[in-house]
């Protein structure tokens, strides 16, 4: 009976990943625009009970962000979710297509030409700028940010709702 109890209490251990928290296996669909299945549209109500691990709290105006620190993402629910290896620890979780740290040239081969580019300072005085690639996507738009000490990196991957348009406006 012993010898029982202590291989079933054994195996739960040794199975303990596959139990792992939804903030530990995470998987961004940049393609569906989802998050482990939750889409860049919906509500807080959904996002919290989905990812229901520490967060910081944000809010500005009617908006409200979550910052999930451990597993390296936010989440504006309706309006964004953004990724990045720029803080640590940075996001520990995998891309339907592996673009963090990607260079412009593999970025062109996995998603093709861009349907906009801008470039915002960064450190003017040293000549440090940003530089963003935007892909249109049918949940809204893929942003991709490349670091600017080397700009051929991609350090930050954002899927946001609103319209390339709108976003033009944004990034002149």
């Amino acid at each position: 009976m012993h010898s029982l109890l202590l291989s079933t209490l054994l195996l739960l251990l040794a199975s303990t990943p596959a139990l792992a928290g939804p903030c530990e296996k995470m998987k961004l669909d940049l393609d569906k625009g989802t998050l482990n299945g939750i889409s860049v549209k919906a509500t807080l109500a959904t996002v919290r009970k989905a990812f229901p691990c520490p967060a910081k709290e944000s809010k500005y105006e009617n908006t409200v962000s979550l910052y999930f620190e451990a597993a390296g993402f936010f989440f504006t629910p309706g309006q964004s979710i953004t990724v990045s290896s720029m803080l640590e620890p940075g996001f520990n979780g995998s891309l339907s297509k592996d673009l963090l740290g990607a260079s412009a040239d593999q970025v062109e081969e996995a998603l093709g030409a861009s349907q906009y580019q801008a470039r915002e300072v960064a450190d003017e005085s040293l000549g440090y700028y940003f530089y963003y690639a935007f892909y249109t996507r049918p949940w809204g738009t893929l942003i991709l940010k490349y670091d600017y000490y080397t700009p051929s990196h991609v350090e930050e991957i954002t899927l946001s709702t609103e319209s390339l348009a709108s976003l033009k406006k944004k990034y002149p």
